[in-house]
């Protein structure tokens, strides 16, 4: 007999390790199949989709759902690393071509076509989400639909209002937490080649905000838009428009599922109703909880499979290694990722009593950091939550793995290299933020040879702990229960 099917969206790889952690689970339990519906065959999602594949978790594309990935990947991985010129590529032939040949066109008139082609690719861009959805759904008949984040933009949002409409369930598990005020803030603050497309004082994005008020925001005194005319004009065409498109999670969901109390009310506060919001923990607490009971052998087990050097009592330091940035309109003293991993990293060298195990950014590859191996420093490739629980202080630049560190009762320097100020993690004693090398190296100090500093962020961390969800092993069982809720709820009405 068919299981009944539950489709899991990713757009990105910081969507993924919750998600599969989920699916695997699903999986294991044997009451539904999980299905992973990925945006394309980009090799950004590669790892994700071989992950999946490993564990005999069936995904497909969403530009193609009726071919499995499982049967076809590695034919389509080849294809796709070879043959004509991206997007990109194309934009800047045909932009050099421009320039080049037609020296009289005036900037405005660029900047006009520019933004034709903007309205044009976003409208085409939602049509053709919005007619894959209704392919998908028809094709899998999911009993629920579960999203890392609703938001306005990746290749999912048509789809959950599709749901919602279809009398499918939908649940988010967020992947991560962004205020409405920092959505804004970054829309403010884009460069005016850029800006000028979600401004509303261009005449025909003026129009819009008066024809479409929910997109638009005053921020700082300026009236915003939320995405583009084309986007905003295909979701009313195809009925799909959210309500409040500048809160992330607040559309067609039924639920949405939080790690802790500390984070359900970040999304109350900014807005989110408390009757959506379920705090459930997180998969990767359920990993930690198991690796948190025998510490000292997952040291072990990373020592061997690293090759690092350990001495009995070094003080462990887990470095989360940042993505690839881009540095333009950035309120940072650095100009080049080596910069930022150098910075990160070389404080270290000085401590004799120090090991550094390196975590990689689910979209960094080892090969671009491979430089920053010493004897007693090393990269893993395991998932953050199966490295944590063996450190006795985490680094990072703001990040939102410091939750996961926060929630193990293990101390905190958050690198704040972009200067947001973010307040997400003012109730957590043992995080430390920084936004100067110079403050960086001191702390760094400080945690290495002062016990007393240490042992004092340490026991503010385990106080925090508990606010933010302390690993309890239970995580999954909740999940499956209001999954089974939902599913239950949803057939009742039906």
């Amino acid at each position: 007999m068919a299981k009944d099917k539950i489709l899991l969206f990713c757009a990105v790889p910081p969507q993924f390790p919750e998600l599969f952690l989920v699916a695997k689970h699903l999986k294991k339990e044997g009451r539904y199949e999980p299905f992973f519906v990925f945006d394309n065959f980009q090799d950004r999602n590669h790892e994700a989709i071989e992950a999946c594949i490993k564990e005999g978790i069936a995904c497909i594309s969403y530009k193609a759902p009726k071919m499995l990935l499982n049967d076809h990947y590695i034919y389509v991985k080849n294809a796709v690393s070879k043959g004509r010129l991206t997007k990109d590529e194309t934009n800047k032939t045909i932009g050099k071509f421009l320039k080049k040949n037609f020296p009289l066109i005036i900037n405005s008139v660029l900047r006009f076509l520019r933004f034709l082609y903007y309205v044009y690719t976003s409208f085409r861009m939602v049509a053709q989400n919005f007619s894959l959805g209704k392919k998908v759904l028809e094709l899998y008949k999911p009993v629920l639909t579960v999203f890392p984040i609703d938001t306005v933009g990746y290749f999912f949002d048509p789809l959950i209002p599709l749901t919602a409409q279809s009398g499918i369930p939908s649940c988010v598990i967020p992947f991560c937490f962004v205020k409405t005020a920092s959505t804004a803030d970054w829309f403010y603050s884009l460069p005016p080649e850029s800006k000028y497309i979600y401004s509303t004082k261009t005449s025909y994005n003026y129009l819009i905000s008066k024809l479409f008020p929910a997109w638009v925001i005053n921020y700082k005194g300026e009236n915003l838009l939320r995405a583009n005319l084309g986007w905003i004009l295909a979701t009313w065409w195809y009925g799909i428009s959210k309500k409040n498109p500048w809160l992330d999670n607040s559309g067609s969901i039924n639920k949405l599922l939080v790690e802790n109390k500390r984070l359900a009310r970040m999304y109350k506060e900014d807005g989110i109703k408390d009757e959506s919001i379920s705090v459930v923990g997180c998969m990767q607490y359920d990993t930690m909880h198991v690796y948190l009971q025998n510490k000292e052998q997952l040291l072990r087990e990373i020592i061997k499979e690293t090759g690092i050097s350990y001495n009995e009592g070094d003080f462990v330091v887990v470095l989360s290694l940042p993505e690839e940035f881009d540095f333009s309109n950035r309120n940072c003293e650095f100009t080049s990722h080596e910069d930022i991993v150098k910075a990160l990293s070389q404080p270290f060298h000085l401590y004799d009593n120090v090991t550094v195990i390196y975590s990689l950014h689910p979209r960094l590859s080892f090969d671009k950091v491979q430089y920053v191996e010493r004897d007693k420093a090393r990269i893993t490739r395991r998932p953050l939550a199966e490295v944590l629980p063996c450190a006795d202080a985490f680094i990072t630049i703001t990040s939102a793995a410091i939750r996961l560190a926060i929630s193990c009762g293990i101390p905190v320097v958050d690198y704040d290299i972009f200067r947001y100020s973010d307040e997400y993690y003012e109730s957590a004693k043992g995080v430390v933020t920084v936004d100067t090398q110079e403050d960086y190296r001191t702390v760094i100090e400080r945690i290495v040879l002062d016990s007393n500093f240490y042992q004092c962020l340490k026991e503010k961390q385990e106080e925090a702990s508990y606010e933010w969800g302390k690993p309890d092993g239970l995580a999954a069982q909740r999940f499956t229960a209001i999954f089974d809720e939902l599913i239950k709820g949803s057939r009742g009405r039906g």
